[in-house]
């Protein structure tokens, strides 16, 4: 599970630097994650006792588990806002703003990622370079 939260925590962060570097920009484009909670889909089933969906009535139907994408992406909602459901855990519910953990906010963590992700990728990293309003 390490990895797992270790991910999860680096895409918020890489949101966080990427929200940072579109309002330096003066873009209106925004950074928004979009958490489903757990859904009952055969993705959480992959593993190999299927353990996840025996406890269905804790978890999200894919129908639900949508809502927080389709609301991330319809709202108005702030630069690096973080949407998921509204239940104990963030794993089951209809969509809600959250907020990210402490160490989601660290914008100094985010912006060393970011640079190491830059360096790896050999991508572009200025967000002015070919910037769109």
């Amino acid at each position: 599970m390490d990895a797992y939260n270790d991910s999860k925590l680096q895409v918020i962060l890489v949101s966080l630097e990427l929200q940072r570097r579109l309002t330096a920009a003066g873009s209106t484009v925004r950074s928004v994650l979009a958490h489903p909670g757990i859904a009952t889909t055969a993705l959480a089933a992959h593993s190999s006792s299927n353990a996840i969906n025996r406890f269905w009535f804790f978890l999200n139907d894919p129908e639900h588990g949508a809502l927080p994408t389709l609301f991330a992406a319809t709202q108005n909602v702030a630069g690096n806002a973080y949407i998921g459901p509204n239940g104990p855990g963030s794993i089951k519910g209809n969509p809600k703003v959250r907020k990210p953990s402490r160490a989601g906010l660290d914008a100094a963590s985010a912006r060393k990622l970011w640079g190491w992700l830059v360096g790896w990728s050999g991508c572009p990293h200025e967000a002015s370079r070919g910037s769109r309003r």
